[in-house]
């Protein structure tokens, strides 16, 4: 059973939509038509590069002002947090960046979650220190990883949570 839809997957990022049908509102258009199709679905937008680093923290912000106060049936923001290789989390750099997102008045989901270290201890330490800056925060709503075992992880060993077969 569905009850969360993500939309247009980082469509901050892609114009897929709009280049092709030549009409840059699409996004709210899809949003609408998800919408009309099953009102009670909470829709997403869904992006990267707006938590584990600020490239795009205040064009998501807009982004999302602009979904809410476009009426398309927004229910909240989903940020992918990919931290680099040996990267340790900041905890007041993600706090602040929620912050920045939080004022688009709807709930923040943490997507794509991972981390990567060699040592497994660092990895515990960095995914420690990520998701208690991330579950401390009031508008974070959930958080999900993207991948924890080893044989299946897309970044491999160095960001699994388990190990083994």
């Amino acid at each position: 059973m569905n009850w969360a839809w993500d939309v247009n997957n980082e469509n901050l990022h892609g114009t897929f939509y709009q280049t092709r049908l030549n009409d840059p509102g699409y996004n709210l258009e899809l949003f609408r038509m998800a919408h009309a199709n099953d009102p009670t679905m909470k829709l997403f937008l869904n992006d990267y590069n707006v938590v584990a680093v600020e490239a795009s923290t205040w064009d998501y912000l807009h982004m999302a002002q602009q979904f809410k106060n476009a009426n398309v049936g927004l229910y909240g923001i989903g940020a992918q947090c990919h931290f680099g290789n040996e990267e340790e989390p900041n905890a007041g750099a993600i706090t602040h960046r929620l912050d920045i997102l939080s004022q688009g008045g709807v709930p923040i989901w943490i997507t794509e979650l991972d981390v990567q270290a060699q040592d497994e201890n660092r990895r515990a330490d960095f995914y420690e220190k990520a998701l208690t800056a991330m579950y401390s925060h009031p508008n974070v709503e959930g958080i999900l990883f993207c991948g924890f075992w080893d044989q299946q992880h897309w970044r491999g060993e160095k960001a699994a949570l388990i190990m083994g077969k």
